[in-house]
């Protein structure tokens, strides 16, 4: 079993909200959202330099997906994320507010850094994670690191590859059998 950072490849287009929401989507830290939730308004930056894909830059800790991305992943978004609307003329967007939080990190085994006055994880140079804790786990953050990108499962990871969509970049943090 292997687990992957979710990001967005820089080759693809990136969409910017205006300055007054960038300090709400850094509350985007797997508190629910849809309740209060109104669409956003989104551009595209770059357009006409780098080609549309099925994922979206906006944030590292905030996928954003077109509507055929969606598609293919709702059974593994829909109980690890809320899947909310943004206002694009361009393209039907959602920003995926990941909820699943798990505290999977073997300490023991990971090579960190933690910030001086919180203990929480800075970065993280090498990635254990607790194999039972993560074995059903499609996509997930951890406690120490909300607003950190996302992991998700082979599984997650296969679906995007198999059904041809374009602009995710996975890296793989851990693999069980190296372990």
């Amino acid at each position: 079993m292997k687990i992957w950072a979710l990001r967005h490849d820089t080759d693809f287009i990136d969409v910017r909200a205006d300055s007054s929401h960038f300090a709400y989507f850094q509350t985007f830290e797997g508190e629910t959202k849809a309740k209060d939730w109104k669409p956003i308004k989104v551009k595209p930056i770059d357009i006409g330099i780098y080609p549309w894909g099925n994922a979206v830059g906006l944030s590292s800790h905030i996928p954003v997906l077109d509507r055929t991305a969606v598609d293919v992943l709702r059974d593994l978004l829909d109980d690890n994320a809320e899947i909310l609307p943004l206002d694009c003329e361009y393209a039907e967007l959602y920003a995926i507010n990941v909820t699943n939080i798990v505290d999977c990190i073997d300490y023991e085994k990971s090579e960190y850094k933690v910030f001086e006055n919180s203990g929480k994880i800075m970065w993280i140079h090498r990635h254990a994670f607790k194999e039972e804790k993560v074995k059903m786990q499609h996509l997930f953050k951890i406690p120490d690191m909300k607003r950190g990108c996302p992991y998700v499962s082979d599984e997650f990871r296969n679906r995007v590859l198999e059904a041809g969509l374009t602009a995710f970049r996975f890296t793989c943090v851990w693999d069980s059998e190296e372990q």
